[in-house]
Order: C-alpha cells, then structure tokens, then sequence
C-alpha cells in the first residue's frame, strides 16, 4: 500500500503555521509515500500547468513510463523554464515572500471583515487563515425570507442570494461531502485584489440586513 500525497499548497502557509508531511511525522513512510506537486497554487500561477511528483524510485519510474505515452501536457517551455527557476533558491524565495504577503493580506482582511459583522450580531464566522488561498467562513442564515418572499432552506440557497444580492460567490461545504444544511462555505482570494475584499464587506452587510 502506498500513500499519493497532494502538497499543492506546501509552501503557503502564515504566522506561525507549518506544513507537516507524512514523511517529517512519520520516516519510516519514506519508502511508501508519493509526493504530487506543482507550480499553479503555491506560486499563484494558475496558468503555469507544470507539475511534479517524487517519491520511491520503483513507482517514479512506472511514472515516468505512463507520461511517456500521455498524449497531452504543459508546453516544453514551460517545463524548462519551471525545473530552472525551481534551482535559484534565493528568486523562488524571493517570489514566495512577495505572493505570500499579498495573499495574507487578502485572507486577514476578508477574516477581519467577517468577524466584524459577527461582533455586530451577524450570524456569520471565519476561521484563522492557516495557510492556501481560502477563508472558512459561516453565513447561517438558512430559513430566513428574501426581500422578494423566497425562503432560503440551505447553503445553495445562501450562495445563489449572496451572488444576486452582494455579487459575491462562495463554494458551499456540500461541494466537498457535507449535507446541504451545513452553512459553512470557502471563499478563494486568488483572483481578488485586497480593494475587492474591502469592497465586498459593506456588500455582504447590506445583503444579509435584508433578510427577515
């Protein structure tokens, strides 16, 4: 048995955070774990499609031998350009410090913004940004009416109100397992600017005072 381990977000992390992988808890998985990775997240590229895995020589190669017959992938270039950057510590380092300010910045602003609205008797709530592009936030407004007579019943309701009302999109929990009555959802910053998640707050006030 072998454990295919998805470290996509590894290099973002803040504060006082830290990423832990199988292998830092637990060595002795050294021989059994396989590491998948790639440019689009931690260095806030979405359009770079370049990705990697590493781990056991014995399934690397097996690896190898079924890209070696894929009939689709990034562009050479691309490749190239990635595997060099990724040998200059000191510019991806440089890269990581910058985007990872940025994104921080954007995380502490949408949490504060939430948590604001809370202390002013909003049934809303967010979690400390950790690490990623996203912030876990509740909006638990399931069973109130709409301006226009609508009952809101779930999380897809709360979204659908929230991006007519607000214009702002959220992705309910239910997208990922949980039952649709779970109010809690994640809201990305990658492609927000930190004036866009200052504007949106007021937004998210005036829609939800409408609710009864």
């Amino acid at each position: 048995m072998y454990l295919l381990y998805d470290q996509i977000y590894s290099q973002l992390t803040f504060g006082e955070h830290q990423h832990y992988n199988p292998v830092t808890l637990r060595p002795e998985l050294k021989d059994y774990v396989v590491f998948i990775d790639g440019a689009s997240k931690c260095f806030a590229s979405t359009g770079v499609r370049v990705g990697w895995g590493f781990g056991p020589a014995s399934i690397i190669n097996n690896m190898k031998a079924i890209v070696g017959h894929m009939g689709a992938w990034s562009p050479k270039a691309e490749q190239v350009a990635m595997a060099k950057f990724l040998k200059e510590e000191d510019k991806v380092n440089d890269y990581l410090g910058w985007i990872k300010s940025n994104i921080q910045n954007s995380l502490n602003t949408l949490h504060e913004g939430f948590q604001q609205l809370k202390s002013e008797g909003f049934k809303v709530d967010s979690i400390e940004p950790m690490g990623a592009i996203y912030l876990t936030v509740k909006v638990d407004y399931a069973g109130k009416t709409t301006p226009d007579g609508d009952l809101i019943k779930n999380s897809a309701d709360i979204n659908f109100y929230l991006i007519k009302e607000a214009k702002v999109a959220l992705v309910p929990f239910s997208a990922f397992g949980t039952d649709d009555d779970v109010c809690w959802f994640r809201a990305s910053v990658g492609a927000s600017t930190l004036q866009d998640i200052q504007n949106l707050i007021p937004r998210i006030k005036e829609a939800l005072s409408k609710l009864k």
